[in-house]
């Protein structure tokens, strides 16, 4: 929190409601915010968002007016900070997004894609074990890079007829970095 620097009485937004941002919340709370705003196209969130501290929900679906302009009539103003974790990659409704590495933040990312739309999401790691956990997350797809014989994003570009729409590639590996890259329709 001291790169927010979040003061007490402070107005706190929060796009998103996923697992992270809950987190975030808490912290805005603990940190004397008097008000934290969670803004979630699913409604149902709210009530566990309560147990971090969001004291009111928006569900952008609900109003005819941009979020923005929501949240300066909510506020009589605006909001002190926000933290955004929506539209920075713009993934669009419908598309495939791939996500190398399953840890923590990645699942994150996993829930932003699911959240904006994604049809499908892929995840890629070399441990089995987080396959289950990351369905709770929104990953639809499994791949082991060890259960094939060819490059992994050879077997991305092959399982999704032509390339992914969107791939994070969240590992801090560069032949990872490359791979993310090209499993990318061109």
């Amino acid at each position: 929190w001291n790169t927010a620097k979040v003061e007490a009485r402070s107005i706190v937004a929060i796009f998103g409601l996923g697992t992270v941002r809950l987190t975030v919340a808490e912290g805005a709370k603990t940190a004397g915010a008097s008000r934290v705003i969670g803004i979630d196209i699913d409604s149902k969130k709210f009530e566990t968002a309560k147990d971090f501290g969001v004291t009111e929900f928006v569900n952008p679906k609900d109003h005819d007016k941009p979020i923005q302009q929501v949240l300066v009539d909510m506020t009589d103003g605006g909001v002190d900070y926000s933290f955004e974790f929506w539209n920075t990659a713009k993934v669009e409704a419908g598309s495939i997004v791939a996500i190398f590495g399953l840890g923590t933040v990645r699942l994150a990312v996993a829930e932003g894609a699911k959240t904006a739309g994604a049809s499908c999401v892929i995840g890629i790691d070399i441990d089995s074990k987080k396959f289950e956990t990351a369905k709770d997350f929104g990953v639809t797809e499994f791949v082991n890079p060890k259960d094939h014989d060819k490059p992994i994003q050879q077997v991305l570009v092959d399982m999704t007829d032509g390339g992914v729409d969107y791939s994070f590639e969240c590992i801090g590996n560069v032949s990872m970095m490359r791979a993310a890259l090209e499993c990318c329709h061109k």
